[in-house]
């Protein structure tokens, strides 16, 4: 298993630098590598810099989280947890930019596992 910094994750999905892009879908889209994993804290930063840098709204971040859970090659931290995060997200339940990834939960979660 590898993982995965926000960096590689910001321009896989953005799309944003057309090299750096090409050699984040070469690592993630590879068939031959091994799983990807996401912390939980690559997701929280994720959420927040494509909120607050990009002006993503709240059900394109979703749909990518979304997208993140649903492809075979992700290993996502506390799973549960952001799937729930996400769908919280959708709703508009709660602001992913002071809640982490939208959820109280996941929020807990985040500051048990790096001691916020």
């Amino acid at each position: 298993m590898i993982g995965v910094d926000t960096n590689v994750l910001i321009r896989y999905f953005t799309e944003d630098s057309p090299h750096q892009t090409l050699l984040a879908r070469k690592l993630i889209e590879d068939d031959q590598r091994e799983l990807i994993f996401v912390s939980l804290v690559a997701v929280t930063e994720l959420v927040w810099v494509l909120r607050s840098n990009y002006g993503f709204a709240r059900i394109q971040i979703a749909k990518i989280l979304e997208d993140m859970l649903n492809t075979k090659g992700f290993q996502v931290q506390n799973e549960d947890e952001v799937s729930y995060a996400t769908e919280e997200l959708r709703q508009g339940n709660h602001d992913c930019r002071r809640r982490s990834v939208g959820s109280a939960r996941c929020m807990e979660g985040l500051r048990n596992d790096v001691h916020i």
